[in-house]
């Protein structure tokens, strides 16, 4: 367990995961997200680029530049850990959900902006 994020630093453990699907808001101070995905154990944060439905989040170049090191930091803060996935995050998280046995009591907790 990582005393910083508190996220398992374990992946080879039996205990299904839950997924941490970061959205719009990057941050881990003050997370329920995060604070509730913790309580179920292993927790594998998560990022999807979805250029393929967007909505009114389009990403213009500066936006781009933003995120970019906004998810480097994120990373460096989880110790490299953080998954960027790109595609239609409707199918992405479903998908890598299925393939590493997310705990579906747990389920997968999503931080956005106002949750």
């Amino acid at each position: 367990m990582d005393s910083n994020t508190g996220l398992s630093t374990d992946l080879s453990t039996d205990i299904a995961p839950s997924l941490l699907w970061f959205r719009q808001d990057l941050r881990l101070n003050d997370d329920p997200a995060l604070k509730a995905a913790l309580k179920t154990g292993r927790v594998i944060p998560v990022y999807v680029l979805d250029d393929d439905s967007p909505g009114d989040w389009q990403r213009g170049a500066a936006s781009r530049c933003w995120l970019h090191h906004s998810l480097a930091r994120l990373d460096e803060l989880l110790h490299n850990r953080l998954w960027v996935l790109k595609g239609n995050a409707a199918t992405v998280i479903p998908t890598l959900a299925k393939k590493l046995g997310a705990n579906p009591s747990s389920g997968i907790a999503a931080t956005s902006l106002g949750a």
